[in-house]
């Protein structure tokens, strides 16, 4: 199921916040309705910049945090970076 699939579902998508080991990138970078959504928090692994330009490219204000070194033996790749990446909808300001 995509994001799209999942965002399909929902009337009126206002949050999303997403965990997904990984996948974010892929559930990120190929939804075509991520401009219906408002707000955006989500973890990242393996580095923020796509992320973060796809969601600039899509009407979003992006701040991401620092990645950080995963040292979870759960994990496949030791060097895995993790985050978090907070974005909103850029809203319309109208001048008096």
């Amino acid at each position: 199921m995509t994001l799209d699939d999942l965002l399909g579902m929902v009337n009126d998508p206002y949050l999303l916040k997403m965990n997904c080991e990984g996948c974010e990138y892929d559930a990120i970078l190929n939804s075509k309705r991520l401009g219906e959504l408002k707000r955006i928090q989500m973890e990242y692994h393996y580095g923020p910049e796509r992320l973060v330009e796809a969601l600039r490219s899509t009407g979003f204000e992006v701040e991401a945090t620092r990645p950080q070194r995963n040292h979870s033996p759960r994990t496949r790749d030791p060097n895995m970076l993790l985050g978090y990446i907070y974005a909103r909808k850029r809203e319309l300001r109208y001048v008096h």
